[in-house]
């Protein structure tokens, strides 16, 4: 259970941090509206690539652990 907290907190830490990246450059354009996501493909790939390796494994870890705790329930 340690490990999931552990992958969860990672997780939204690491799609927190994109969405920043993406955020802080869709704040200078001009005609922004401000709406739901509302970034452009240019403002999205200003990502990091190193923050998106560690929210793909950490999206993968949750999904094995996902997984692994269903195949244990069913095998109860």
């Amino acid at each position: 259970m340690v490990i999931s907290i552990v992958v969860a907190i990672g997780c939204f830490w690491s799609w927190g941090i994109m969405h920043n990246y993406a955020t802080e450059l869709a704040k200078r354009r001009v005609n922004r509206t401000d709406g739901f996501y509302d970034i452009t493909n240019r403002e999205a790939e200003a990502v990091s690539d190193w923050i998106t390796y560690v929210n793909m494994i950490l999206s993968f870890a949750g999904l094995v652990l996902l997984i692994t705790a269903i195949v244990f329930m069913i095998r109860k």
